[in-house]
């Protein structure tokens, strides 16, 4: 749907150095995602946008979506989603570089 697509357009904007465009494509898919009930995009646009911030130096608000995302992962079960967030968090709280 537009939710996907819209964090696909962020990903290509982001590796163009593109920060905050990206942001805001991250921002209306969350939106949508939300409104439609979609969790799973919700849930990637979480972490995306966790991981955008970091890179921009917004640990707490980056930890925050990451954790957010977290949640959602867990309460859909989603357990490669839940594996490759708890990774990024583990990476965060020791101090490694998060991508």
């Amino acid at each position: 749907g537009v939710a996907v697509d819209l964090l696909a357009i962020a990903e290509a904007l982001m590796a163009l150095g593109r920060l905050k465009d990206a942001g805001e494509r991250i921002d209306e898919s969350m939106k949508l995602s939300k409104e439609m009930g979609d969790n799973r995009s919700a849930e990637n646009a979480l972490k995306m946008r966790g991981q955008l911030r970091l890179n921009l130096g917004e640990t707490a608000a980056g930890e925050a979506d990451l954790r957010e995302a977290l949640s959602l992962s867990e309460s859909s079960g989603d357990r490669l989603a839940v594996k490759e967030i708890r990774e990024l968090l583990e990476a965060l709280e020791s101090g490694k570089p998060v991508r």
